[in-house]
C-alpha cells in the first residue's frame, strides 16, 4: 500500500483519489447531492448502472471523525474486487463531507448523524 501523502481529512485527495480509481475500474463515479459546497459522490458498476437488483450497496464516512471506513472503502475498491464484475454494486464513499474535512461526527448544519 502507498503511503499517505495527505491529511487523513483531506476531501480534496479523498475525491481525487476516486476519481482516479473509478477511471481505472470502469465505474461510473456522479454526484447524487451537494452538501454544504461539498459533493456526495456515488460510485457505481455498469450493472448498478443499468439498473440491475440483487446487487451490493456499501456506504462510509457517515460519522467524519471516523475516516478509516472512508480510505478503506476506496482501498477495497481499488483492489477491484471480483464482486465489482459479478454483480451490481453501488458505493456512496463519504456521506457526510463537511464532518470528514472538519473530523466532526456533526454535519454543516450541526446535526450529529
Amino acid at each position: 500500500m502507498t503511503a499517505l501523502t495527505h491529511s487523513a481529512h483531506d476531501f480534496q485527495a479523498l475525491v481525487a483519489a476516486w476519481e482516479r480509481t473509478s477511471a481505472e475500474l470502469g465505474l461510473r463515479l456522479g454526484i447524487v447531492h451537494e452538501a454544504d459546497g461539498r459533493p456526495v459522490l456515488v460510485v457505481e458498476n455498469e450493472l448498478s448502472a443499468a439498473g440491475r437488483q440483487g446487487g451490493l450497496y456499501l456506504s462510509a464516512g457517515v460519522h467524519g471523525d471516523e475516516c478509516a471506513p472512508v480510505w478503506a472503502l476506496l482501498q477495497w475498491a481499488a483492489s477491484a474486487p471480483p464482486a465489482l464484475r459479478q454483480r451490481p454494486v453501488l458505493l456512496l464513499p463519504c456521506l457526510n463531507p463537511f464532518g470528514f474535512e472538519q473530523n466532526l461526527r456533526l454535519d454543516a448544519c450541526g446535526v450529529d448523524l
